[in-house]
């Protein structure tokens, strides 16, 4: 296995909450370097206690580590075998965690694609269906996301809350367990997005305001057609927009 820098994880095992906590960063660490290449898959991690001594944490630590990303797919641990990286299409790549690690490494483009393709898949129906099925609280959960929204300065994180609360809301409304059990999926993909854009186009938290104003309209009204219709011509804007910001953080890195 080539070597692999890992920066030393301090912290004591004594405290139940310290112990997860170390655990968790561990396991953060070896998923960026798998999910990034650096860790291939088919390559065997080296011995727990060379593993967790090069870390500076507990075997206990380590072995919680590896336990979390066995469960995730990313790795693969078998007595006398050692433990195993995964090829990718084991991953949970719907997992939140498993999500936000990849999104924390570059994202290829073609996964950037693949996810707005699920947030189509699933937001605009979603739309309708809560045009449909909405109480009075699901109207006013969105109507209040709304008004931060167009209220809040468009490079303050306040207007990422209000993004994901928006979305979020939505889905709450279809009353569809499956659906809602979509949202942190959408939202880690609505996070990274908004996150990336706001800085390279600042101009796209006023294009998008009415797209959310016209799906909150067509709720509220209980169109459900209106409400599919402006939900796909956000999403379609929305990935021009990250596709765009992304060309132009390729360009000013020089690449091409």
């Amino acid at each position: 296995m080539p070597a692999v820098a890992l920066k030393r994880a301090g912290g004591s095992a004594g405290n139940p909450t310290q112990a997860r906590r170390l655990s968790e960063s561990v396991a953060h660490k070896l998923a960026v370097l798998i999910i990034g290449g650096k860790l291939r898959p088919g390559e065997i991690l080296p011995n727990e206690d060379e593993f967790a001594a090069s870390l500076s944490v507990s075997r206990t630590a380590y072995r919680e580590a590896v336990r979390m990303l066995t469960a995730k797919g990313l790795l693969a641990a078998k007595p006398r075998a050692g433990t195993k990286v995964q090829p990718r299409e084991k991953w949970s790549l719907l997992d939140p965690d498993v999500l936000n690690w990849h999104l924390e490494v570059e994202p290829s483009h073609a996964f950037i694609v693949s996810l707005f393709e699920l947030r189509e898949a699933v937001e605009p129906s979603a739309a309708a269906l809560a045009a449909q099925r909405h109480d009075a609280a699901d109207l006013a959960a969105i109507t209040a996301a709304l008004r931060h929204l167009e209220r809040d300065p468009e490079d303050s994180p306040a207007v990422l809350h209000a993004d994901l609360a928006f979305h979020h809301a939505i889905l709450k409304a279809t009353k569809s367990d499956a659906i809602i059990a979509m949202s942190p999926v959408i939202g880690s993909t609505l996070r990274w997005s908004v996150e990336l854009t706001i800085v390279a186009l600042p101009r796209v938290h006023g294009e998008a305001l009415p797209f959310h104003r016209g799906i909150y309209e067509a709720i509220h009204a209980r169109d459900a057609q209106a409400a599919e219709r402006i939900m796909r011509e956000h999403i379609h804007a929305a990935i021009r927009n990250t596709l765009a910001s992304l060309a132009a953080a390729a360009a000013r890195r020089g690449e091409t």
